[in-house]
């Protein structure tokens, strides 16, 4: 990620990675590390530092949105909220959350990592 994006560009990227997010939930076991590590190479790094190593794949996943995440707010610095809330009041967002919200767990997860559930 860059050193500093725009909020624009911190919506956009925040609705792609709800994207990926959400579609990671339709993938098994090792699919969802390979699909992580592919994206996220960095991710494979950070999660062999934490303490706490994730134990089930919600814990992989809640993990893993926290960190891009904290990657995302660094990166958009005090517009944070801002970009957050765009995000969330977006037609794309509108659109993923009428194909999400019935269908998979990992929706209420994704809202609370956006501090929006």
């Amino acid at each position: 990620m860059g050193d500093s994006i725009d909020i624009r560009e911190a919506s956009d990227r925040l609705l792609d990675f709800a994207e990926f997010f959400l579609r990671l939930g339709e993938l098994q076991g090792q699919q969802v590390l390979t699909a992580i590590a592919d994206r996220d190479p960095e991710f494979t790094y950070y999660v062999e530092t934490v303490t706490a190593h994730p134990e089930t794949l919600l814990e992989l996943f809640r993990l893993y949105g926290q960190w891009v995440l904290e990657q995302l707010k660094a990166n958009c610095g005090a517009g944070w909220d801002e970009a957050a809330d765009a995000c969330v009041r977006s037609e794309r967002y509108r659109i993923l959350r009428m194909q999400w919200e019935q269908m998979s767990l990992l929706w209420e997860e994704w809202e609370r990592l956006v501090g929006k559930g």
